[in-house]
């Protein structure tokens, strides 16, 4: 079962690998079952699915067929990144501006169990900065940093981390179809915050910086996740056309690349399986749909190193 957003309907689509679909459910509002920014899902227990909405600070617990089970407010603008267990792994922003901070909330009561503030200053990396990262399965903290660091922590109060950078990493900078994604993205902001259309003039000089800047390697969406095999896959933004990438890393390490198609907008790892939420390439009128794709990863076998 994969769920999805649909920003411009405010609702959440949930269909089977089949396609069959399981519900759609949702409208704008405050009220129970409601949405003013629906912007992170996440996998729920027993199939349930979370909905994280930063209009509201709210997070809300569905059946995939819609049917509402509970909400918990937040105490914060948290950004969600993983559920391994019965609480759940994000990030926040303190009034310093120095986060995001990692943190750990009960899904239940919205309390912050465990957080690290200080991040920043316990590695060096290029830009100074740590970003959003996931916990691991042995205890540690993985962070993605900067244009193309990864950060491992052993433990994740641990002092020390180690600093490691993408052996794959390729310049690159954006194409027509980025350019045309971002000039999108801008004229959402707009309208989200003034309520009008904005004239697309308007974002002239924010497009050209854009296209005089590097690509960040990491896919801003979704980049970090874990598989059953405790192997970090790493969204990366190469290609993103008729192919995507993946990085695997195993324990701090470089094993290798993984090829999907199509342009990848976000994906989530479920035991052997990969689902792929992607863009396929436009159609003669520019328009381009939507897709789930699921692979079988039971038989990637790189990803074990020499002792």
């Amino acid at each position: 079962m994969a769920c999805v957003v649909d920003s411009f309907e405010v609702r959440i689509h949930c269909a089977s690998r089949t396609g069959d679909v399981a519900g759609v459910f949702g409208r704008k509002g405050e009220g129970p079952g409601e949405f003013l920014n629906p912007a992170y899902l996440q996998r729920g227990p027993s199939g349930t699915v979370r909905v994280f909405d930063l209009g509201l600070l709210r997070m809300s617990l569905f059946e995939p067929t819609g049917v509402f089970r509970s909400e918990t407010t937040l105490s914060t603008f948290f950004v969600p990144t993983a559920s391994p267990g019965a609480t759940v792994y994000g990030h926040y922003d303190d009034a310093s501006g120095r986060g995001p901070i990692p943190a750990e909330v009960d899904p239940t009561t919205g309390a912050i169990l465990w957080d690290r503030p200080g991040l920043n200053e316990a590695v060096e990396t290029e830009c100074g900065r740590v970003a959003r990262g996931v916990p691991s399965p042995d205890g540690g903290y993985v962070y993605r940093a900067c244009m193309r660091d990864l950060v491992w922590f052993a433990h994740r109060d641990a002092e020390d981390g180690t600093v490691v950078q993408s052996p794959a990493y390729v310049e690159q900078f954006p194409d027509q179809r980025d350019i045309d994604a971002y000039r999108a993205f801008l004229a959402q902001l707009s309208s989200a915050a003034t309520g009008r259309a904005v004239t697309p003039a308007a974002f002239d000089p924010h497009v050209e910086a854009y296209k005089e800047t590097p690509k960040q390697w990491f896919l801003s969406s979704r980049t970090l996740a874990f598989d059953t095999r405790n192997r970090l896959w790493v969204a990366t933004t190469l290609g993103r056309n008729s192919s995507s990438y993946f990085e695997v890393w195993t324990d701090a390490r470089f094993s290798g690349m993984v090829r999907v198609r199509d342009r990848l907008l976000g994906y989530d790892l479920i035991g052997t399986t990969l689902a792929a939420l992607v863009e396929r390439a436009p159609g003669p009128e520019g328009i381009a749909t939507r897709a789930i794709d699921w692979y079988d990863i039971s038989a990637l076998d790189f990803g074990r190193h020499p002792d």
